[in-house]
């Protein structure tokens, strides 16, 4: 039997806001564990600012939809703009810099990164 597959509209989804910056962040976890995956998938939307430092405990794979994004890693900077990716290895620590009102969409793997993380 065929596994279902999950629709899931965008204009459905019920965005939050992140643990901190929740001013200018919010997000939204499309799938993720109780889907039964490791891969974790989902949508940002952020306003211009910086948030604060941050150590992604995943590989992550982002996507800039609409607007535009600075990362920043040490002293690599990315410039994202609408359809523009990066990839950032687990253990990388970030700044994420909206430069205007953003879009974004994530992939992440280990989905369960938390329930590892020694944050």
């Amino acid at each position: 039997m065929d596994k279902p597959l999950k629709h899931i509209p965008f204009e459905d989804l019920e965005f939050t806001q992140r643990h901190t910056n929740g001013d200018i962040a919010e997000g939204v976890e499309v799938v993720g564990t109780a889907d039964g995956t490791k891969l974790g998938f989902g949508y940002g939307k952020m306003l211009p600012g910086k948030l604060d430092e941050w150590k992604v405990s995943y590989d992550e794979v982002i996507t800039c939809l609409e607007g535009a994004i600075t990362v920043h890693a040490g002293s690599q900077q990315v410039q994202l703009e609408s359809k523009d990716s990066v990839f950032i290895p687990k253990g990388t620590n970030v700044v994420y810099e909206p430069t205007e009102a953003t879009i974004l969409a994530y992939a992440i793997l280990p989905a369960d990164w938390a329930e590892h993380s020694m944050l």
